[in-house]
């Protein structure tokens, strides 16, 4: 059986076609932020990457079109998301109360957790904040985003003032140039104190399964679950080795042994864990901040959203 599987170049996916099962796998490796419009707008491969804001949107609205899987190959805690200008008047995390953001989508997931993040660990609300986005995208009513035109505008009103803080994934140019900050300089203390707080380890994109492949084939997602987990398991073994140099970067093994401690894990343990269970906490945190937030019109359960 051939199944069509879009995702981002993430290590732990690059085994995915890999496997004895009866499946024939057919990895197309594109950019995220390619894939979405497409799945959602021609669905052209079985299994692709999506937003996990989007996942739960089209939940809530009883679109089942799709069926998301509790397979998570990209989640990132997202204090190193927030740039302010280098001159500014925003110096900590209470400075953007009543503040103007920018971020490209309003609903994006990262804007979602950064949201959520901002209420909960700083107690800073997103009430009285004043939007604007590089695109339009879904929005309760209560907020009125104003588009602006693309991440390039974004970031230039974040340089010339007009902007208080800008979210954003990627690194902005003016950072590196020294025009735009980061609101948390180590961000990476804050995040390993919200996670030891909260005990949320943010996920970005979930995977999803076309639901007419399911009702053909009902079987395929156990199979499937099985090779995301193998794929993931042959990329650990690299990091997990200390004798060679799997990936081109310094001081890994320390940054394992790091993570490791923060997670309160022994050697061996899962820190990238896929299914529904190892990840309740989080699931459900992000099912209080979309519905919090007027996405959707009440908090769903995660069996409400994932595959069974």
């Amino acid at each position: 059986m051939r199944i069509t599987v879009a995702a981002g170049p993430y290590a732990h996916l690059a085994s995915l076609g890999t496997g004895s099962d009866g499946l024939e796998v057919s990895l197309e490796t594109l950019e995220p932020g390619h894939i979405f419009p497409r799945m959602l707008r021609e669905a052209p491969w079985d299994v692709a990457e999506m937003s996990l804001a989007t996942a739960y949107i089209l939940a809530a609205k009883g679109d089942r079109r799709f069926r998301p899987m509790p397979v998570f190959p990209s989640r990132a805690f997202r204090h190193s998301a927030l740039y302010v200008p280098a001159a500014g008047r925003v110096r900590t995390a209470a400075d953007l109360r009543g503040a103007r953001i920018g971020v490209l989508r309003y609903a994006m997931t990262t804007a979602v957790w950064v949201r959520a993040m901002l209420a909960g660990q700083y107690g800073v609300p997103a009430e009285g904040m004043k939007w604007f986005v590089g695109e339009d995208s879904a929005h309760p009513a209560s907020v009125s985003p104003e588009i602006v035109g693309g991440a390039a505008a974004l970031e230039r009103m974040a340089v010339e003032g007009g902007l208080d803080c800008l979210i954003s994934g990627r690194t902005p140019a003016a950072f590196a140039e020294g025009r735009l900050r980061r609101l948390f300089a180590d961000f990476g203390a804050e995040e390993k104190a919200y996670f030891a707080s909260s005990g949320v380890f943010p996920i970005m994109h979930v995977m999803v399964a076309k639901a007419e492949l399911l009702e053909r084939a009902p079987d395929v997602l156990a199979r499937l679950m099985q090779r995301f987990e193998a794929a993931k398991h042959a990329a650990e073994e690299g990091f997990a080795n200390f004798d060679i140099s799997t990936y081109p970067l310094p001081w890994l093994p320390a940054y394992v042994e790091d993570a490791r401690r923060a997670f309160s894990m022994g050697a061996g343990a899962d820190l990238w864990p896929y299914g529904v269970e190892p990840n309740r906490r989080t699931l459900a945190t992000f099912g209080q901040a979309i519905a919090a937030e007027g996405l959707a019109a009440r908090a769903l359960a995660p069996e409400e959203v994932f595959a069974a």
